[in-house]
């Protein structure tokens, strides 16, 4: 997380979560983790105008925290890779959960951040 603010409009509490600059791996399972904690609420990918980069929100309510809402914000993602919903450049779609699963275990299959490391002839 690279910042995390709280508000209070007409009585409401509200927190906003901006995930940091990562691999487009780790911000699609951030978004994914974050989906999978929250109730209800919905999620959004919004693609630069440029059509560069994406930005992905999520938003819900934290049932363990009384009910608090809770928006998740990652971007910029790089535009590319295995997002399977296309977005025109200046606009912004909502996705589903499975799109986002899907999303992200492409992203793991296709694109994993990490090099393979070779100790002693065994590769892990």
């Amino acid at each position: 997380m690279e910042s995390i603010s709280l508000a209070s409009n007409s009585g409401e509490d509200s927190v906003l979560v901006r995930l940091g600059a990562a691999d487009r791996v780790v911000l699609v399972a951030g978004i994914v983790e974050w989906r999978r904690t929250l109730v209800g609420g919905r999620t959004w990918v919004w693609r630069t105008p440029d059509g560069t980069a994406v930005h992905i929100s999520t938003t819900g309510h934290a049932p363990e925290c009384a009910g608090l809402s809770v928006a998740v914000l990652a971007g910029p993602v790089a535009w590319g890779g295995c997002l399977d919903v296309p977005v025109e450049p200046g606009v912004s779609e909502e996705v589903d959960d499975d799109v986002l699963y899907r999303w992200l275990g492409d992203e793991i299959a296709n694109d994993w951040p990490f090099t393979v490391n070779t100790v002693a002839g065994v590769t892990s």
